[in-house]
């Protein structure tokens, strides 16, 4: 056995011994397919899909997804076809190998998509629906190409990096893989917006001896006063590098380092969160309570900014353990085997009508990934109901979204106890209360007060 499937097996601890047998004649047949075949740096090509199948060991993969990332480019590159695979390794693994491939060999870049791409878009969408596990090994595959980027030439460097900010970040955002977008953003930034990218390295240089010290005051401070509540841990965190913002809020030297406490329950994340209120000055406007009000991602954790003692603003986010894990983690935390706790994310469920609405039309699909899925959402309240929205999406929106085709018979819209127009841009938090009309309401210039392709397609 070679010293890289020894130091994946190593990973393994999860998996039972008929399947470590499994993945190892998976890794038989993909080192006799790619026996001659180079990567652009020179090394060996069975190198890539075992670096691949070592990382989705570390996200406690299942055998079958394993096995398929061992194999996920011998179809598109090799003598191997999908019905060798299903023959050797059964329906499940031929199947998301199928689906991998499917996906491969598509660039997305900043110039307009060839429809063939979007439809290839589409199609991995519709897997996703299926299995997410397909996007899972996609992720893994990029994960490795982005830690070997050095191979590319300069030109494909910058284009791979915006191609994984573009699409690949953002299902992995979605996804809640805190730890992908992590690692997606501090390689991609440098070489998408390099002046961007120096400014927090600026920042994390001239903060770092600070907020640190900062911490262990507050640290030493909870453990002195706290009796009540049980703090497991207070860590000092780097940030990581930031998409761009529009009010270039990432840019602030406050973002570089921040607090993270984790206690053993919600009830004293609560209590945590009072008792620094009491010790130091919160910043107005900087509370988010994402545990009682989670994004559609499932992220979970209290949000404060306190003025320290080091007398400069320090984020604070306080979760538990179980919280830190599946922000960490997400989807991979119940995606492999049997799970009663396997999300069914509202998104992806709306990629479905999108998909259906515009089957003719492979612009209005991409375009409506861009404003419906892949922008950057808030949460709102609709009729008692938490929901995350696109930014910049009106109260009328808002209602579609929750409510689908019952929202023809909107008759008013309140927001925050005040009737406003159906066309009212919302704000993170908003509350929407909506009555409804005994028929139909809807009208053809209701198509000019929505801002998302979800609820046009609706009207």
């Amino acid at each position: 056995m070679s010293t890289s499937m020894q130091s994946m097996f190593r990973e393994c601890a999860h998996l039972k011994g008929e399947d470590f047998k499994r993945i190892d004649r998976a890794f038989t047949l993909a080192d006799k397919a790619h026996e001659g075949q180079k990567r652009r740096d020179g090394k060996p090509y069975i190198q890539h899909p075992v670096a691949v199948a070592k990382i989705l060991c570390c996200w406690h993969a299942d055998a079958d997804t394993i096995i398929a990332g061992l194999l996920h480019d011998t179809v598109e590159d090799t003598f191997v076809s999908i019905s060798d695979i299903k023959k050797s390794f059964g329906p499940a693994v031929a199947s998301l190998v199928e689906g991998v491939t499917k996906f491969t060999n598509v660039y997305f870049e900043d110039k307009e998509l060839l429809s063939e791409e979007v439809e290839t878009l589409r199609r991995l969408f519709e897997v996703m629906r299926k299995d997410i596990r397909v996007i899972i090994i996609k992720i893994a595959d990029r994960l490795h190409n982005l830690r070997t980027i050095e191979g590319l030439s300069e030109e494909r460097q910058i284009t791979f990096a915006k191609e994984s900010l573009n699409i690949y970040y953002k299902i992995a955002f979605h996804l809640g893989m805190g730890d992908v977008c992590r690692e997606i953003t501090n390689i991609c930034i440098p070489f998408v917006y390099p002046e961007k990218a120096k400014i927090r390295e600026k920042h994390w240089a001239e903060q770092k001896k600070s907020v640190c010290s900062a911490v262990e005051k507050i640290d030493k401070l909870l453990h002195k006063e706290n009796k009540k509540h049980k703090i497991l841990d207070v860590k000092c965190v780097k940030s990581s590098q930031d998409l761009p913002r529009a009010n270039k809020e990432d840019e602030s030297a406050d973002r570089a380092y921040y607090c993270v406490i984790i206690t053993n329950t919600e009830d004293s994340c609560y209590g945590v969160f009072k008792m620094l209120h009491e010790f130091f000055r919160p910043v107005r406007r900087k509370f988010h309570d994402y545990i009682a009000s989670p994004p559609e991602s499932g992220y979970r954790s209290l949000h404060t900014t306190i003025i320290g003692p080091h007398d400069k603003p320090i984020q604070i986010r306080i979760r538990t353990k179980k919280m830190d894990d599946i922000n960490n983690f997400g989807v991979l935390r119940n995606s492999f085997g049997k799970n009663e706790d396997a999300q069914v994310f509202s998104w992806l469920r709306r990629s479905e009508d999108l998909d259906r609405t515009t089957r003719e039309n492979s612009d209005a699909f991409w375009e409506a990934l861009q404003s419906d899925i892949f922008q950057k959402s808030m949460q709102v309240t609709v009729n008692g109901e938490g929901i995350s929205i696109p930014y910049e999406s009106t109260a009328l929106d808002a209602a579609y979204f929750q409510l689908g085709a019952k929202g023809h018979k909107i008759k008013q819209i309140s927001v925050n106890g005040q009737y406003k127009d159906l066309s009212t841009t919302l704000n993170a938090d908003d509350v929407v209360e909506v009555t409804f009309s005994k028929e139909s309401a809807v009208q053809f210039s209701w198509l000019d007060l929505v801002t998302t392709k979800y609820a046009r397609n609706h009207i």
